[in-house]
């Protein structure tokens, strides 16, 4: 069996070093100019150990937007044309300086309507939306009293309507220093320790002039941000590192947290939606979460990844050449495994 492109191959209790390294620059994604859809490709190249990504090509990926809300797609799940350079037409011909992925891949926008969470728009309640009792499937950090003094649904203001949300799409307004938690298991939901997670969600501050600071928690991971002054619909999210790995948020019991700490005036309070929890794509080698904005995604919008390298690594090369793998890799005094010489 042939690993996967994405997999590494750990130091072990040898305690053995890197071997060197093929030096990748990753490009991030580049819009292609005319673009009508807001979002961006988010790309992860790092593995669990922080090890970069070396089983791939030397090439730039076009990623073109190849079907819409208007040709089949539902709005955020526009489906994505991945494609590099041209493969190579046999074994022999292995230049992989000239030489690509070659067979496209095709990757679908997230949204709120593929997260692993429940009611991940939070358009779900009991009570109405001036005076909820209850977000479905969150726990809040304390008792919703349905007065409409810690929460409120905002069917006016939100980050963007979700397919599940049917006719009523919202945001929801937190007022008072609070957190709202949803265990994985709510949903039965189990990671694969082998595929790494994207997470993310949207506030808006401007609205209800709350500032505070905001924390977002996968697992062990944890990012905030702190608000002192109103803004737009802006993403907090899971830095795209080795946090997104399962193995580096393990919790025995895992949730996803939002905690809003609020150090603004009575009655001011902060907007936030759309939390998508998802598996990142695998593309090429490294892994991509193609996530829209405001405005969708149309028909040929691009972007594009250029990736250079000075690969000189003989041994990383053939490694993956041979097997799909690629080694823990460094350069210069770091490494401690000679390359071969040819």
């Amino acid at each position: 069996m042939v690993p996967s492109p994405s997999m590494s191959v750990s130091k072990g209790s040898n305690g053995m070093g890197p071997i060197p390294s093929r030096a990748f620059t990753r490009g991030s994604a580049a819009a292609v100019g005319g673009n009508t859809g807001t979002g961006t490709i988010n790309r992860l190249t790092v593995d669990e150990n922080g090890l970069p990504m070396e089983a791939s090509h030397v090439e730039v990926i076009t990623a073109r937007c190849v079907t819409d809300q208007t040709t089949g797609a539902k709005k955020g799940q526009e489906r994505f044309e991945f494609k590099g350079l041209a493969p190579s037409t046999d074994s022999l011909d292995f230049d992989i300086t000239t030489r690509g992925t070659g067979v496209p891949g095709f990757l679908t926008g997230k949204s709120a309507d593929d997260s692993l969470l429940s009611n991940a728009s939070f358009s779900l309640k009991s009570g109405t939306a001036a005076l909820p009792t209850e977000i479905t499937n969150w726990t809040s950090s304390v008792a919703v009293i349905g007065d409409g003094t810690d929460y409120q649904l905002d069917t006016t203001n939100y980050y963007r309507a979700a397919d599940i949300e049917s006719t009523t799409p919202a945001s929801l307004r937190i007022y008072l220093s609070r957190t709202l938690t949803q265990k994985l298991s709510v949903r039965g939901t189990r990671l694969d320790r082998n595929r790494p997670y994207y997470l993310q969600l949207a506030w808006n501050s401007n609205i209800g002039s709350g500032a505070g600071t905001l924390t977002l928690n996968y697992g062990a991971q944890t990012v905030n941000v702190v608000i002192a002054a109103g803004t737009g619909w802006t993403i907090l999210r899971i830095p795209i590192t080795s946090a997104a790995w399962p193995l580096n948020a393990y919790e025995a019991d895992p949730d996803i947290s939002i905690q809003w700490a609020k150090t603004s005036a009575v009655g001011t309070y902060i907007n936030i939606d759309d939390v998508i929890f998802t598996q990142y794509e695998e593309f090429g080698g490294t892994f991509y979460a193609v996530v829209g904005g405001v405005t969708a995604f149309q028909i040929d919008d691009q972007f594009t990844f250029t990736d250079t390298a000075t690969d000189t690594s003989i041994l990383q090369r053939w490694f993956w050449w041979a097997y799909g793998i690629f080694l823990p890799a460094a350069t210069g005094s770091a490494v401690t495994i000679a390359d071969v010489t040819m």
